[in-house]
């Protein structure tokens, strides 16, 4: 799925630079070797490992949303949080 989205989506080509996480909380920077055909695996070669961010954000955001129906309401604040947004006022 992802080497589709370099190709498909991205349109990235070889030598095309990208930041790539491991799923454990490490970033690195990497430039794409190859991207094969439809069914193909892309490659990619590890430049470096990037430094851990502390905080990508120091934003304090705030989210007016409407009061919304059943569980519809619960889902806005999961996704809310999940981004990174500080305070929900609803209205």
């Amino acid at each position: 799925d992802e080497s589709a989205h370099l190709r498909d989506v991205l349109r990235l080509r070889d030598g095309a630079e990208v930041s790539v996480f491991d799923g454990a909380g490490s970033e690195f920077l990497c430039r794409v070797q190859e991207i094969g055909s439809k069914k193909a695996a892309a490659i990619l070669r590890i430049l470096k490992k990037l430094p851990a961010r502390e905080n990508d954000s120091r934003l304090e955001l705030t989210l007016a949303t409407a009061l919304l129906k059943g569980e519809k309401f619960d889902l806005v604040v999961q996704k809310a949080c999940e981004i990174g947004v500080s305070r929900i006022v609803p209205v």
